[in-house]
This record gives C-alpha cells, sequence and structure tokens, in this order.
C-alpha cells in the first residue's frame, strides 16, 4: 500500500508520497523470491483523473524473470537470443488503446461525459496509428497489454491472405 501512491493518504505516517513541485520521491517494489515472473503494468492513482492520465500515457509496463523462465528459452531469453537482444527485439511489448484525435490540432481528446470511461475512434499500439514492424523468419515473444480506458478487445492473429475473411469463416 505504501507504494501505491494514494493522494487521499495526505502524509499520514507510512504514506510520505506527496511532493511539492520540483521534488520526488522514488517508489521501491521490492520484488522477493516468492514472486514469480509475470507481465504488469503501473499506472497513476490520482484522484478524479486516473481515466484521464491513463488516457494520456501516464503508464507502462512492469515485467519479471527468473531462471526458470530463462530456461524456457523463450524468444528475447538470454539463452534463446544471447544478451541485449531481448527486450524490443525479440521480446516485444505491445501497448493498444484507442484514442481521438484532433483532425486540425492533432492533439487529443479526452471526452469521458458518460462516466464509462473514454473510447475513441484511432486504434494504436505503442502510440502509433497503423504500426509496422518489421520481422525476421524467427520466433518472436509479444507482450500486450490493453491500455485503452474502456475498451476491451478480441485480439486475432492472421496471415495476410485471410486478412479480409470473417473470423467466422471456417473454410
Amino acid at each position: 500500500h505504501f507504494s501505491d501512491g494514494y493522494p487521499e493518504d495526505n502524509d499520514t505516517p507510512g504514506h510520505r508520497h506527496r511532493k511539492n513541485p520540483g521534488e520526488a520521491f522514488t517508489h521501491h517494489y521490492p520484488n522477493n523470491e516468492y514472486q514469480r515472473p509475470f507481465t504488469g503494468w503501473y499506472h497513476d492513482h490520482s484522484v478524479h483523473i486516473t481515466s484521464h492520465h491513463i488516457y494520456r500515457g501516464l503508464a507502462g509496463f512492469y515485467w519479471l524473470s527468473d531462471p526458470i523462465e530463462d530456461a524456457l528459452r523463450l524468444p528475447g531469453s538470454p539463452l534463446a537470443d544471447g544478451p541485449g537482444r531481448g527486450y524490443g527485439v525479440f521480446d516485444i511489448p505491445l501497448i493498444q488503446k484507442d484514442v481521438m484525435i484532433d483532425r486540425d490540432t492533432n492533439l487529443l481528446i479526452y471526452n469521458n461525459c458518460s462516466h464509462m470511461g473514454a473510447f475513441g475512434d484511432v486504434m494504436t499500439v505503442n502510440g502509433k496509428q497503423q504500426p509496422f514492424f518489421t520481422v525476421a523468419n524467427r520466433k518472436y515473444r509479444f507482450r500486450h497489454l490493453n491500455g485503452s480506458d474502456s475498451r476491451q478487445y478480441s485480439i486475432a492473429i492472421r496471415k495476410i491472405e485471410n486478412l479480409k475473411r470473417s473470423r467466422d469463416d471456417k473454410s
């Protein structure tokens, strides 16, 4: 709870996270020998504006590995690809989210008038519209994170020749 950053704690004992402009506080997350490998994320917890901050990108990946997972030789692991060829090379983080972009200014528009979250009309991956990623003829590990404020996704990977086919088409 101490590192959660909940602003309503107002510096009660053990929660000295509030800082003035220009000051900083480092949140320490002690991972221990019982923590299993996982892919997670972190985001802001400001009261009444968490959704707005997540929408603007104030969130990120947090993942852990260990020697047992590394022994699986998953793409990007040190045993599979050597040091320095993991994260971002063969172990690819993908944050997918929907946003609204003003056509005149190209700035993000945030609209949560429904109080059900903000739904955008433009899909992005890692902050880019229609991203492109050149791959080699090998295995990759993709870590997918739904970074949208409210939208849920049904994800499918298809061969290019099947791109226009309905997901219900069994032929």
